[in-house]
């Protein structure tokens, strides 16, 4: 759970935009640990909740490498375009070009878990398989 929070929390901290896209791969990765640890809890959860956790970190893991691959391209473009990965000098980008910046919009919403995107999927399954696991 700290790496969730702690990631998200730094990749909004960030300007460099790769740095970015790290520290959120922190995140989802967290989310993955949280997965397979819930499936492989001692708790009292049944076998169906424990599935769902150890499928969705799967099906994050798979996501993640998709979406942030995505991610890297494109700032690989717009480095290659401007020399410059600071966030704060991209102002007006969807004005310039814009079919990558829907692109980008599209792959950054997948990337935060916007709901219909494959990131959400993952994430929900996750988090649906670990809280029958928790003790209490």
């Amino acid at each position: 759970m700290i790496s969730i929070v702690y990631g998200a929390l730094v990749a909004m901290a960030q300007t460099d935009f790769k740095k970015l896209i790290a520290y959120s791969s922190v995140n989802h990765m967290g989310f993955v640990m949280l997965g397979f640890a819930a499936g492989a809890g001692l708790t009292g959860a049944n076998a169906v909740d424990k599935a769902i956790a150890v499928n969705g970190a799967v099906l994050q893991m798979f996501n993640h490498g998709i979406i942030t691959g995505a991610l890297f391209l494109l700032v690989g473009v717009i480095y290659e375009r401007s020399h410059n990965r600071d966030l704060t000098k991209y102002g007006g980008i969807g004005a310039k070009i814009p079919v990558y910046g829907a692109i980008l919009i599209v792959a950054c919403l997948g990337s935060l878990g916007l709901p219909g995107l494959a990131g959400f999927v993952s994430e929900f399954m996750v988090f649906r398989g670990a809280f029958p696991a928790t003790p209490g």
